[in-house]
């Protein structure tokens, strides 16, 4: 393999051809490491050394690298070049961390001779003996107790290191520390505790250790679970007998209103379940929110747990406190076989709660393909509903089967729209597709007469547009205020719809019905790119809205000055002495410095606009422009009207 291609090779090719393998992957050959796992005391210091002029500060990674994986030598090797044991590299790990938690014992006892601080902590609060316990390494555990680790120390979950130990299930590693003072009681922040950890990681010789050691078999962390609670999650069921044989309260209640049963029955053990209800569980219990047992099993896809269930007699269609059943839960999750499951056994497949929701429904609202075949052969209703969810949410293959069994393509929601036009908000391109394939009506429009593309143009789905062109969508449809789709685009800055639209021959002077343009209000909204294109394709710098005012005027109100740049340098007129406006004009301090401006501009011979004392100017606000500047300006310095506004801004 590498290792052996690479120690053919002799010490020089070596040193030519290897790159720290902090850098780059690409170009690397062999790297550092691989390195020192073949040559280590050989030609380990001659890398060093040149990394070192290459790379600060590759000493100590080498150092916690090497400790990492054991290399002895290595570490001996850098400390003597003056590395500092206690070297923290990124989130606070140190060398001797690193060799607690892989084992590396004399790596410990070098690296603590060195003065490695034992109870040093990394970016979580754990030291080197919590490392070492987790993974069972009992005489690094005992080295380091030896040089008098604390053991009440606690990590930023509060776990100390017996915890550490009851997680990791070493049952000897436990012992130690429970001889040397640890606390068996000891809880973490959320009031868990080591015979908790020990039975949820499945651990029984650790639990059966801790409960000899009077650890608290009753005792409930914060959410009110014990250690029978932890094991049946995680479907222990020997760790739950052995608990149970103790006195475990088969019957506690979490604070959610749980069982210890419906525990069980979400981590999908069958022997499980039947061992506790063997042992008094109620199959009928139910939770704050109104579920049971079988309603968690039936979420989770839990087959073998609803078949006991049931042949213990649970409730088939009882209903939670939204009117969810069990066949809901597993039609919104998709679990087939459960739904098949159920069904056989006398589920209501066609039951509607009182918001209306069928298995159905949730199950094409989530994508469920089997899951609807299934309910569909079954001879289900809401199929039209159902068609509406699928393409709301992008399911094609739904909609498809959906179509396939005789759905309208066309069936409206109760807001009156279509699939189509559903699926054309959400740009879902290829649900789509298959309902225009399937004869939709390209053109139908909601209450507020807006067309699939309209609303598709509104959002920004420039493929979505595209389909629906190629099926001769109406291109200058109207809502009822009289906007087009390329008008809505260019109000939210839509560009490449913009682009598409006036492509395929959208009207570029179109106005609604207050004659604003798709210039004026793209102008508004600051579009400045989708400006330029409406000028490039054709549009009137000038064109005024009802009450007159054209685009400049609005940019300048709004303070967008690289609109207004624009707009002047494609010749948006700057004289607007006849217009008539409804609204504000500018403050009198402003009209004033314009004035003196205009005065200015007049006295330029080269100039046929003279001042007038009623002209009407834009609003542009002071808080948006520096006027007060221009006011010193000498005016043989102001070519022309054009120029003063290009100043301003």
């Amino acid at each position: 393999g590498v290792i052996g291609e690479i120690r053919e090779k002799k010490k020089k090719w070596v040193l030519s051809n290897y790159i720290d393998e902090r850098g780059y992957a690409d170009k690397r050959r062999i790297n550092t490491t691989e390195i020192m796992c073949i040559y280590q005391e050989d030609i380990v210091s001659e890398v060093l050394e040149n990394l070192q002029k290459k790379r600060k500060g590759i000493k100590e990674y080498t150092l916690l690298t090497a400790s990492k994986l054991g290399k002895k030598e290595i570490v001996e090797h850098l400390l003597e070049t003056g590395v500092d044991v206690n070297e923290e590299g990124k989130d606070g790990w140190r060398a001797l961390m690193l060799a607690s938690l892989n084992g590396h014992k004399d790596v410990c006892e070098l690296l603590l001779q060195k003065g490695a601080e034992v109870d040093a902590t990394n970016k979580y609060g754990q030291n080197a003996l919590m490392l070492a316990s987790l993974n069972s390494h009992k005489d690094v555990c005992e080295l380091l107790l030896e040089r008098e680790a604390k053991l009440g120390e606690v990590d930023s979950r509060r776990h100390t290191a017996l915890m550490h130990a009851a997680s990791g299930g070493g049952r000897e590693i436990c012992e130690l520390l429970i001889e040397r003072g640890a606390d068996v009681k000891s809880v973490d922040s959320t009031d868990c505790n080591s015979l908790m950890l020990a039975a949820e990681n499945g651990h029984k010789e650790v639990c059966e250790l801790l409960v000899e050691k009077r650890a608290n078999i009753s005792a409930v962390d914060r959410d009110g679970k014990s250690a029978l609670t932890y094991a049946a999650s995680s479907g222990n069921e020997e760790v739950c007998e052995f608990l149970l044989e103790q006195g475990a309260d088969v019957g506690l209640v979490d604070k959610f209103g749980r069982t210890v049963l419906m525990s069980g029955a979400c981590s999908g053990n069958a022997v499980l379940c039947g061992l506790l209800i063997e042992r008094g569980a109620d199959v009928e219990a139910v939770d704050n929110t109104g579920c049971k047992a079988l309603m968690l099993a039936a979420q989770n896809g839990r087959r073998k747990v609803c078949e006991l269930l049931l042949s213990k007699g649970a409730e088939i269609d009882y209903k939670n406190k939204e009117g969810i059943t069990s066949l809901f839960l597993a039609a919104q999750t998709g679990h087939e076989e459960i739904c098949e499951l159920l069904i056989e056994n006398g589920a209501n497949y066609n039951y509607r709660n009182e918001k209306g929701i069928t298995p159905l429904l949730l199950a094409a609202e989530n994508g469920h393909l089997q899951v609807c075949r299934l309910l569909l052969k079954k001879g289900v209703g809401e199929e039209e509903l159902a068609l509406i969810l699928a393409a709301k949410n992008g399911h094609s293959w739904i909609c498809n089967l959906l179509l396939e069994n005789g759905v309208n393509v066309d069936t409206k929601s109760k807001e009156a729209v279509t699939p189509l036009w559903i699926a054309a908000q959400s740009g879902h391109v290829r649900v789509c597709k298959i309902l225009l394939e399937n004869g939709a009506d390209v053109d139908m429009k909601s209450r507020e007469s807006v067309t699939s593309l309209w609303i598709a143009a509104q959002n920004g789905y420039v493929h979505a547009c595209e389909l629906l062109l190629e099926y001769e969508a109406d291109l200058d449809c109207q809502n009822e205020g009289g906007a087009t789709p390329l008008w809505i685009a260019s109000q939210n800055g839509h560009l490449w719809v913009c682009r598409l639209l006036l492509e395929n021959g959208s009207n570029v002077n179109y106005r609604n019905k207050e004659e604003v343009s798709p210039l004026w209000i793209a102008a508004q909204n600051e579009h400045k790119e989708v400006c330029k294109l409406l000028l490039e394709k054709g549009a009137e710098v000038d064109l005024k809205n009802k009450e007159g005012v054209p685009p400049l005027w609005i940019a300048a109100k709004n303070g967008h000055k690289h609109i207004c740049r624009l707009l002047i340098s494609k010749g948006a007129s700057i004289d607007w002495q006849n217009i008539q406006l409804k609204s504000p004009v500018l403050p009198s301090k402003s009209k004033n410095i314009i004035n003196s401006l205009m005065v200015s501009f007049s006295e330029n011979s080269d100039n046929d606009v003279k001042q007038q004392e009623n002209i009407v100017i834009p609003p542009l606000y002071t808080e948006h422009h520096d006027f007060m500047g221009l006011e010193q300006k000498e005016s043989n310095s102001l070519n022309n009207m054009r120029e003063i506004i290009f100043r301003a801004f």
